[in-house]
């Protein structure tokens, strides 16, 4: 076999081309005249074997050689090659080989032992001529000084000192010619005998001191060193022992090699010139143990990092299962330690320490956003996962004794105790109007017309606390979850679903048990009377918001235009109180969100949605009219109130008519609040009191003053007291803000990925909202009801349209560039 090796070829080649077979020996026949190395001052460091020819002749001749390229050519010859190597000059080193074979392990084992003579042999001399204590140089900092500096992030950089910089400071340039401003505390080394250095020459020059910088030379080193009671020495001092010369390459080769392993050597003394001292035996013993340990913890690391990567880059289908990231302790450590760090939940030093460590060895920014696409492309979160749900303290599933008792209800349920008091209405045309795919349908509205002429209007809201008693199992939960929770992506019920989609729900075609409020109103659309009764109704029809308003447009149900028409004389009631028109309303919809490429449905609802309207002013009449109701009997319940605040008067969205001015009117409002004892004004509603109460299945506010209202229909002492009221009410405020923010969070990733799907120059129509600068406006996307900001280039003012097209949208990082179209 003959091959072009390297000089430079190690000890792992060995393992690699040999492993597991045995070896041809070969002696190597130089000729008479050794080349001799340009630039090489040290001797040869002495007979390999008497037996070898190669060996003899070098002791003989006394030739000089380098002795790291000495070692390398030694290497070579052990390891069994018919080899033609290429000298200095053009020359060649002839090779003959003798035949015969020797085990791996015991050939290892030789060289190994030849390998440590040879490098004793050659450190004896240098190292007797080094003083036993060295006293650290102080060099003063010149232009054209090479040195190395420490930059703020913790690289290591080379740089050429160009100028000082103020008293403390100097001026570098890197072989980038990037230049830095260096404090003199982050300079760790200047490289002795380099004087006018170019940054230029840099490059050339690491390339050399690169190339010198074998680890295996410090452990010969330090036993000599140590032998000879050296208690202080530098990088100059290695360099002598080491290569029996200075040059700046090989000083800098030595101080890369000291700095880099402290096994065998510590600093004692740190500054422009480092000082260093032999290790004790026991010290060296003792890191080598634990270098050991890191070794094998880097290996795992390293079959770890490799796996993720193979997995990252992988299709999904040929991913590795779940599991597998748990097959063992390091593996699982690791990958729960990412988990932890994405959700933002690192509790512990040493777990966030090990996320970190897996993402720096993937060259990958040490963050919670970085983690999660980790584990995307390993296939432990979906591609879509939705991290703020997974980092919530929502509950999202029911336990077996939760499920078990919800069936039990349906079975076998708890007696009516309002049985005999519930009106009858099921004669009645109740409309149930929601979302197609809504299963908790919790108010349906009906309408007649009376004698007289006037509307008498019935609010239907369902009844869940003839299903459950105060202090069961099922109300305690409910009173924890504190709300429903919709997401793009699933629904998370406040009751289980069998209870809260079946016996709970005003189904159609069922008799329900419901409480009812019915309501004839003024002839300006405020109230005139009203009332409450337990009732049992038949719900006639099933509309989505799509349907009612069809129906609506074509009158074609007379009922359903009482009641659309009684909704308007309200909504302009309300307005002339005082009332603020609400935000659009964004339903968004995924299908098999766990895929790549889930489908996207986007809807976008307003007030000029005449169904929308419909439901929306129904269900703030029977707030008021509860209000009203608990006033009358001084019932403690949640009443909502909102205080105005002022706009300015200077302010430019005032100017305009739709909905930049409803945007600018809401944020005149100020935050709601509760008062359990009597109503307060509600500023944004046009209300003086409002109570929700037709939400039961889906917002423990409202199921708990079914209780009450209930209670006080019966005559009886209402079930909650002030203290527990506001205990339980201020904890389910608190987890319906949270389910807001985190449905707000879920819709805009899903209307970014949305947006982000669109082709290229695709143009959207949005509105101006308001101004935040000269030229920066919030505009509203009316496509999907979502407000960004923009910068505007035209003379557009609020209210005014205009055209868009996505520059970028990045859903993870929550990213939207939009650029105005003229």
């Amino acid at each position: 076999m003959t091959a072009f090796l390297s000089s430079r070829a190690g000890l792992s080649d060995i393992h690699t081309l040999h492993l597991g077979s045995s070896i041809r020996y070969c002696h190597l026949h130089h000729s008479n005249t050794f080349p001799r190395l340009p630039g090489v001052r040290t001797r040869v460091l002495g007979a390999l074997d008497s037996s070898d020819k190669c060996g003899s002749q070098l002791c003989n001749r006394k030739p000089y050689v380098k002795a790291r390229q000495y070692w390398g050519t030694y290497r070579l010859f052990l390891a069994g090659f018919n080899v033609n190597l290429k000298g200095f000059g053009g020359r060649r080193w002839q090779h003959s080989v003798n035949h015969f074979k020797i085990p791996l392990q015991s050939l290892l084992l030789e060289i190994e032992q030849k390998k440590s003579h040879v490098r004793r042999a050659a450190l004896k001399d240098s190292v007797s001529e080094i003083p036993v204590t060295v006293q650290q140089e102080k060099p003063a900092l010149q232009t054209g000084a090479l040195i190395e500096f420490e930059r703020d992030n913790g690289n290591i950089v080379l740089a050429v000192a160009d100028q000082p910089f103020g008293k403390k400071n100097w001026i570098a340039q890197d072989q980038h010619r990037n230049v830095h401003s260096i404090r003199f505390t982050q300079i760790s080394y200047v490289i002795p005998g380099v004087e006018d250095f170019k940054p230029a020459q840099i490059s050339n020059f690491l390339e050399k001191s690169v190339a010198l910088q074998d680890p295996s030379l410090l452990e010969p080193a330090w036993e000599e060193l140590s032998a000879t009671g050296v208690t202080s020495m530098d990088a100059k001092v290695l360099a002598k022992v080491l290569f029996g010369t200075t040059t700046p390459e090989e000083c800098y080769a030595a101080h890369c090699l000291l700095s880099s392993n402290q096994v065998f050597f510590r600093c004692n003394q740190k500054g422009k010139t480092p000082m260093y001292a032999p290790r004790p035996l026991t010290q060296v013993n003792e890191l080598r143990e634990r270098h050991a340990l890191d070794e094998v913890a880097r290996r795992q690391l390293d079959v770890y990092v490799n796996a993720v990567r193979k997995s990252m880059s992988s299709p999904s289908e040929l991913k590795p299962a779940k599991s597998g990231w748990h097959s063992d302790e390091f593996f699982s450590k690791r990958t729960d330690a990412l988990k932890a760090l994405s959700l933002e939940s690192c509790f512990e030093n040493e777990q966030k320490k090990l996320a970190l460590q897996v993402l720096a060895s993937l060259g990958m920014s040490k963050t919670p956003t970085s983690a999660v696409d980790v584990l995307i492309g390993m296939g432990i979160f979906p591609a879509h996962v939705n991290v703020e749900l997974l980092k919530s303290r929502i509950r999202i599933d029911f336990s077996n004794e939760l499920l078990a008792a919800a069936e039990l209800i349906r079975n076998e349920p708890f007696p009516d105790i309002d049985l005999d008091r519930r009106e009858d209405l099921t004669s009645l045309n109740v409309y149930t109007i929601d979302s197609d795919d809504t299963k908790e349908i919790d108010d349906g509205l009906s309408a007649s017309l009376l004698p007289d002429g006037r509307i008498k209007l019935w609010v239907h809201v369902a009844d869940p606390t003839r299903w459950i008693n105060p202090e069961h199992l099922l109300e305690k939960e409910a009173r924890q979850r504190g709300t429903s929770v919709y997401l793009p992506t699933q629904t998370i019920p406040m009751f289980p679903m069998g209870l809260a989609a079946d016996c709970m729900s005003l189904k159609q075609g069922h008799n329900c048990a419901a409480i009812t409020i019915s309501v004839v109103l003024k002839e300006d659309g405020s109230i005139e009377e009203s009332q409450i009764t337990c009732s049992t109704i038949r719900p006639t029809h099933k509309l989505s918001y799509y349907d009612a308003h069809s129906l609506i447009l074509r009158k074609d149900e007379t009922d359903l235009n009482m009641l659309s028409y009684a909704a308007t004389l309200r909504h302009k009631w309300r307005k002339s109180k005082g009332a603020v028109e609400p935000s659009p309303t964004t339903r968004v919809k995924v299908s098999d969100a766990e895929s790549i490429d889930p489908c996207i449905e986007i809807e976008v609802f307003d007030h000029t949605n005449l169904a929308v309207q419909l439901v929306s002013e129904m269900m703030i009449l029977c707030g008021e009219a509860v209000s009203m109701f608990g006033d009358q009997q001084r019932l403690l319940l949640p009443y909502r109130g909102q205080i105005p605040r002022d706009l300015p008067s200077h302010s430019r969205d005032i100017t305009a008519e739709g909905a930049g001015k409803d945007m600018a009117l809401r944020r005149t409002t100020g935050p709601v609040g509760i008062n359990l004892s009597k109503p307060v004004g509600h500023s944004s509603l046009g209300l003086s009191g409002y109570v929700q109460f037709t939400s039961p299945i889906r917002r423990y506010t409202d199921f708990i003053a079914h209780y009450q209202v209930k209670a006080a229909l019966r005559g009886d002492k209402p079930f909650f007291a002030h203290g527990y009221l506001e205990a339980a009410i201020g904890w389910a405020n608190l987890r319906s803000r949270e389910a807001k923010r985190l449905e707000g969070i879920s819709n805009r990733y899903w209307i970014l990925e949305y947006l982000r799907r669109q082709p290229k120059d695709t143009i959207f129509q949005a509105v101006v909202m308001r101004f935040v600068k000269d030229h920066e406006a919030f505009i509203l996307l009316k496509e999907v009801g979502l407000e960004a900001l923009v910068t505007i280039h035209s003379k557009a003012s609020a209210g005014d349209k205009v055209k868009v097209i996505v520059k970028d949208a990045h859903p993870r990082k929550d990213l939207l560039l939009l650029k105005e179209i003229l």
